[in-house]
């Protein structure tokens, strides 16, 4: 995703593909983002509070299993590190944290809501999880 309301690439203007969001411009859209499977996850526990423009700062962690959490060979990704064992990783940093940002701007532009996001990786195959608080 590519921070800004029309996000482009190659200067091809794409339409953020939530479907929950952007359902009438994605049906014409000639080029659609696909949204993070964090990102998604977070926004449709927020997007409903969003569009009644009473969404607020808000904790939010996720797991992911071995295909998420970066692919590259490391001491981390390794299953014997990952099993049995939850790892935080990019703590408040994660790169869905401007996608999610956007959908809330989107929906309640006069209001800047923080959202905080503690991803983890663990040995769960094909299995993303998602609490909000």
């Amino acid at each position: 995703m590519i921070d800004g309301q029309r996000p482009t690439l190659n200067g091809q203007p794409f339409i953020y593909g939530l479907p929950e969001l952007n359902k009438k411009a994605i049906r014409t859209a000639r080029h659609i983002a696909n949204p993070g499977c964090f990102a998604t996850a977070i926004q449709l526990g927020l997007l409903r509070a969003g569009a009644a423009r009473i969404a607020q700062r808000g904790a939010h962690h996720g797991i992911t299993g071995s295909t998420g959490a970066g692919q590259g060979m490391s001491a981390t990704t390794h299953f014997s590190w990952r099993a049995n064992n939850i790892q935080a990783y990019k703590t408040l940093t994660h790169q869905h944290l401007k996608e999610i940002g956007q959908s809330l701007r989107q929906l309640q532009p006069a209001k800047e809501v923080p959202v905080n996001f503690i991803p983890g990786a663990a040995i769960l195959q094909e299995v993303s999880l998602s609490a909000h608080r």
